[in-house]
């Protein structure tokens, strides 16, 4: 085996997330941490606040644009939880909060969520919420709340929020939300600016990047 075909197969080894093929946007490289390289901002691209604000949620809305870039505000969702109440992202303005899009058919998706229900209460009194949005059960279909329960009870999630997405939610779909792999962790702060994007699931990180973020 040549020396360039082995340090492939080594940094192979330490991508852990699982591709999306239903997305052709795949051209984009992730660091073997799982960070994101953020694209780099169009100029008067973020920041065009009118005057005007309007109440969403309990969130001042004063922008016109929302995205998934560092500094752009996070676009407002509306999703169904585990216990079929409604979640709206706009609810929560003034909180931290870690979004986790996961698939109930990646194992990286699982391993993570494994973990949810711990991360949610180490950090709940601090004001950040974990929240999981699964995008696809085991049979590539939108979730059901059957599917979400299922989900809670293998992983042991008694009250961090499992939300119901789907795919029209994704860039790659017409939406506001743009990953290529799964999981990927949006991280938001407390004026619902979008912190940093972590594709890939490393433990390690994501708490670094919470502690930096809270």
């Amino acid at each position: 085996m040549s020396k360039y075909l082995l340090f492939l197969v080594i940094c192979a080894t330490f991508l852990v997330s699982c591709t999306d093929h239903n997305n052709t946007e795949q051209a984009e490289l992730e660091t073997p941490e799982g960070e994101s390289v953020p694209d780099p901002l169009p100029t008067g691209a973020a920041g065009l606040d009118s005057e005007s604000v309007v109440i969403v949620g309990n969130t001042p809305v004063s922008w016109d644009v929302c995205g998934t870039r560092p500094s752009y505000h996070a676009c407002n969702f509306n999703l169904s939880d585990q216990n079929g109440d409604n979640f709206q992202l706009y609810d929560h303005y003034g909180k931290a909060i870690v979004l986790d899009f996961s698939t109930m058919w990646c194992g990286p998706c699982s391993t993570a969520a494994s973990s949810a229900q711990e991360h949610y209460d180490h950090y709940i009194e601090q004001g950040l919420i974990y929240l999981t949005v699964l995008i696809e059960n085991v049979d590539r279909e939108p979730p059901t709340i059957s599917d979400a329960q299922v989900w809670a009870d293998i992983h042991g999630i008694t009250t961090a929020p499992i939300l119901l997405g789907n795919r029209s939610m994704l860039e790659s779909s017409g939406g506001d939300w743009r990953l290529t792999g799964w999981p990927t962790f949006y991280l938001i702060d407390r004026e619902m600016e979008m912190y940093v994007t972590m594709r890939g699931w490393n433990e390690e990180y994501l708490f670094d990047y919470i502690d930096e973020l809270l």
